[in-house]
């Protein structure tokens, strides 16, 4: 799975159409020509820098949202109330408005490029195609004539899936289950794209690494090694576990009955026997609950000295956990992971090297991408040597209409010899905020006559 481009259109602060392009500009064909293949002109790197509230996490929103519809929109979002959409909020025009989210993309080095438009009411329209020879195919379009009324085509060969107002064909497809190529497509898709959001799912990375480590898809050793690498003082990891029988005696004695009922009604799905007859069906339903934690023995004098759990290390170290294992397994499978503000819980020397296990051919043999948002301009100091250039390099602004801009270092056709970060810092390409000093230190110097509450409850 690789990204060509995203574009996005009236997604939260983006009101207007952007393009973050990871296709090389100079590349003017719809497949590359003969000799020539996909990872001479796809870029493996996109660095977004702006200021505060610029709009980067929203531009990375908009791809996750992108995601979740595929992977929610026939389950989880049929129960909303409210079809999900986040609309830009400043005019009220662009509230009604519908949002466009497209991605073109590659999968076993086929082009593919998928569309979807979405209001408060649903989906507005939808599309896939495909460039199987020399140009663009369609598999299916669908196209909303009014009152959830559609018009939808399907390419010969292609199953038909019948569909609600309230969510997309790639979504059912995965529902249905039927191991054709729509199906193929959006589990490609879905698994194809990670998000590192530490604010959000820190722990769900904790605990997927866990299970893998439970599951041995991946070692202690390669788990230590990642630690190691950081130089955070850890040695060793251990797993600790615990396994416990759940029957109907142990529920808690506070439960509902009704709740209680329910729940021994699943444990008894779950370890009902396919004998009917076997005398194991007549057995109280048992359930197997396994307890985990990671241990984490560190380098010390005393060697007796006790592990320490995940809640007793730094955000850094559990920061650096999550981010390494997310990008290890990226890189071994060729797929895309995507982080938000990766520098806020990390040393700039671990950014630099995260960015290096992306731009370095001998480590990432399988073309694997990264795309994030930063504040750390010690990146573009070095960009150079961490194997980046002005097409690495993003920028996202917001106008006076509070409306996010996206655009590439690579659009001001710099020298490559110019000191990038200085210019960044005093303005040059914008992307930074205008700070007002000034205005903080009139309210240390003159701060807001208080309020006589004394008064004003004599008033009362």
């Amino acid at each position: 799975m690789k990204i060509l481009n995203f574009r996005v259109k009236n997604h939260t602060s983006v009101r207007d159409e952007v393009a973050l392009e990871l296709l090389d500009p100079s590349f003017n064909r719809l497949t590359p020509a003969e000799g020539k293949t996909w990872n001479q002109y796809v870029h493996n790197v996109a660095s977004i820098f702006g200021a505060n509230a610029s709009g980067k996490s929203n531009l990375l929103d908009a791809l996750l949202y992108f995601i979740t519809a595929i992977s929610d929109s026939s389950t989880h979002w049929q129960s909303h109330p409210d079809f999900p959409h986040f609309p830009f909020k400043l005019n009220q025009n662009d509230q009604n408005s519908e949002s466009v989210y497209e991605l073109d993309f590659l999968i076993k080095n086929t082009r593919y490029r998928y569309s979807f438009g979405a209001s408060s009411q649903g989906i507005t329209f939808e599309s896939l195609e495909h460039i199987p020879t020399i140009r663009w195919k369609k598999i299916f379009y669908r196209e909303q004539l009014g009152d959830n009324k559609y018009k939808t085509v399907f390419s010969t060969g292609t199953q038909k899936v019948e569909v609600n107002h309230r969510e997309l064909i790639l979504s059912r497809a995965l529902v249905l289950n039927r191991k054709d190529i729509l199906q193929e497509i959006s589990e490609n898709i879905i698994r194809g794209i990670d998000f590192i959001l530490l604010n959000r799912d820190q722990q769900s990375r904790i605990d997927a690494i866990v299970k893998a480590l439970a599951e041995n898809s991946i070692s202690f050793e390669e788990l230590e090694t990642l630690l190691q690498i950081a130089d955070i003082g850890i040695q060793k990891v251990d797993l600790w576990q615990q396994e416990n029988e759940i029957d109907e005696q142990s529920l808690p004695p506070n439960i509902p009955a009704s709740v209680k009922e329910k729940i021994m009604d699943i444990l008894s799905k779950l370890d009902s026997s396919d004998e009917n007859d076997s005398a194991d069906t007549l057995k109280p339903p048992i359930a197997r609950l396994v307890q985990r934690r990671l241990e984490f023995y560190h380098y010390a004098s005393d060697e007796n000295v006790p592990p320490l759990y995940i809640n007793e290390e730094s955000d850094g170290t559990l920061a650096w956990l999550a981010i390494s294992f997310a990008a290890l397994k990226a890189i071994r499978r060729g797929s895309v992971v995507c982080g938000d503000e990766l520098d806020s819980s990390l040393h700039p020397y671990l950014v630099h090297l995260l960015i290096k296990l992306f731009t370095d051919s001998s480590i990432n043999t399988q073309g694997a991408q990264i795309i994030f948002t930063t504040h750390d301009a010690t990146i573009l100091a070095n960009n150079e040597e961490l194997g980046l250039n002005h097409k690495n390099i993003w920028f996202t602004e917001k106008n006076r209409e509070g409306i996010t801009e996206l655009f590439s270092l690579n659009d001001f056709n710099l020298n490559n010899d110019i000191d990038i970060e200085e210019h960044y810092l005093n303005g040059s390409y914008g992307a930074v905020p205008l700070i007002a000093g000034s205005m903080f230190k009139n309210l240390v110097n003159h701060p807001s006559p208080k309020p006589n509450l004394k008064e004003e409850n004599n008033e009362k």
